[in-house]
């Protein structure tokens, strides 16, 4: 099965430039979203959503935004070569 992100999408979404300022990302990060399959567009919305509201209790659940991408991004965007065929 294809993770959140399929395959062909997560070398996209891998390479996106640390160099450029935050709304360049933003606006490469919509982009790519438009260019996802509908259902999992949606997915990563809702989950981009729900997180930030888990991130706002940091102070007491301990899940930073950061503590969240470390947990959360392995299971949503994966190459094909880290996956058993």
């Amino acid at each position: 099965t294809q993770p959140v992100c399929p395959f062909d999408k997560y070398p996209d979404f891998r390479d996106l430039s640390k160099h450029l300022s935050p709304q360049q990302k933003l606006d490469n990060i919509v982009t790519l979203l438009r260019d996802l399959p509908p259902l999992n567009r949606t997915t990563l919305i809702y989950l981009a959503r729900f997180f930030h509201k888990v991130s706002t209790f940091a102070a007491v659940n301990l899940m930073s935004p950061y503590n969240l991408a470390v947990i959360i991004t392995p299971n949503l965007f994966r190459s094909r070569e880290l996956t058993s065929k």
